[in-house]
């Protein structure tokens, strides 16, 4: 999610946040309350909504569907995907995650 939305919504709710660059989301913890968690799927468990922006397909394949990808763990109720990505890739996310 980008760093102002996400700034916004730490001062409102509980936020965690994972950044596949991981010295950004320490960054933002030590700026704003928030938790930091280990990988997508420790993400997932410890959110009941997750809001990704991701640059392309592989980013969303590798966030979503690597080993320790976003529907590799029970938790989150919605997804929401807000990045940049083929109707396609979309699709076959939807249809993991109802699955």
């Amino acid at each position: 999610m980008g760093r102002r939305m996400a700034a916004r919504c730490a001062t409102q709710h509980d936020l965690s946040v994972w950044n596949r660059t991981a010295t950004a989301a320490m960054n933002f913890a030590a700026e704003y309350p928030t938790n930091v968690a280990r990988s997508p799927a420790d993400l997932a468990a410890l959110s009941d909504v997750v809001i990704t922006m991701l640059a392309d397909d592989q980013a969303a394949r590798d966030v979503y569907f690597g080993a320790d990808g976003l529907l590799m763990a029970n938790g989150a109720d919605l997804l929401v995907e807000m990045g940049t990505m083929s109707a396609t890739l979309v699709r076959e996310i939807a249809k993991a995650a109802t699955c």
